[in-house]
């Protein structure tokens, strides 16, 4: 019953069925990973769990939500944290951004995270994948620019539309491919924008797609315009792939990529930026 979005009557029964289930199972540690891992940790100390791990991976108060949305966010997590035994933080950042709350600083670790090695496609074979899927023409000579990654607001597809319109209208001889590897709610809303910008023939959504990473190869420039991050897997996977990086100076991302050496940081919703990052 335990779902992202809030709802009083399934959460309610979701701390019922938990509490259940630790009672049963009597695990010796349990490890939170949700936004909404407040009530678990709850049940977990009535339950009589001996250790309660609570690993952050980004605080959605960062995101563009309303003042009270933010205020109960922050509160909820400050309850995960306080009845938790040890907090991890994913970067730096992370942990910075909750340094003056009322929390033993003890109980906090950072722990960058890691990512098996995907097996990659070659560069022909992932790229011959989305001309086929995505009816992709014109890639003679072009310049290839992959996404990755859910399409939601937080990861600022948007402005990098934005950016190759830019790009376009300052260097008409531009040949440039861009794939947005992924699904999510903002699909129908993109594939407007698209549209409306003229770039049709060179911007395409490639939906979601199993085991994503292996064909990063596509790729000459891996672009990640988010607006918010804690960490950044898919840059993690990027380097593995051995793909230069144009992202978001936001979050963690700055613990990854160092300016000029790794890839190119950015600020996040400046498509000027972007463009000039691209050329």
């Amino acid at each position: 019953s335990l779902g992202r979005d809030v709802s009083v009557v399934n959460d309610f029964k979701s701390a019922i069925e938990t509490y259940k289930i630790l009672r049963k199972e009597k695990p010796d540690v349990i490890h939170l990973n949700s936004a909404k891992s407040g009530m678990i940790a709850v049940m977990s100390r009535i339950a009589g769990i001996r250790k309660i791990i609570y690993t952050a991976h980004g605080w959605a108060f960062n995101e563009n939500r309303s003042f009270l949305s933010k205020v109960v966010i922050k509160f909820l997590y400050y309850i995960t944290i306080l009845l938790s035994h040890t907090m991890i933080g994913v970067s730096r950042k992370i942990i910075e951004q909750i340094k003056y709350w009322p929390i033993s600083k003890s109980k906090i670790k950072l722990i960058h995270p890691a990512a098996m090695m995907p097996e990659f496609l070659s560069k022909e074979v992932a790229r011959e994948y989305f001309i086929q899927k995505c009816n992709i023409s014109n890639v003679q000579d072009a310049k290839w620019f992959v996404s990755l990654g859910e399409l939601h607001p937080i990861k600022g597809h948007t402005y990098a539309l934005q950016a190759f319109k830019l790009l376009s209208e300052g260097k008409p001889d531009a040949k440039f491919i861009y794939v947005i590897i992924g699904g999510g709610e903002l699909k129908e809303k993109l594939q407007q924008e698209i549209k409306g910008l003229g770039l049709q023939d060179n911007v395409f959504l490639s939906d979601y797609l199993e085991n994503a990473a292996t064909y990063l190869k596509a790729a000459d420039y891996y672009i990640f315009p988010s607006l918010s991050e804690a960490f950044g897997y898919a840059l993690i996977e990027a380097g593995q792939a051995r793909v230069p990086t144009l992202s978001s100076y936001v979050g963690g991302i700055p613990e990854m990529i160092t300016n000029l050496s790794e890839g190119l940081l950015i600020s996040p919703r400046r498509p000027q930026e972007i463009k000039h990052a691209l050329i």
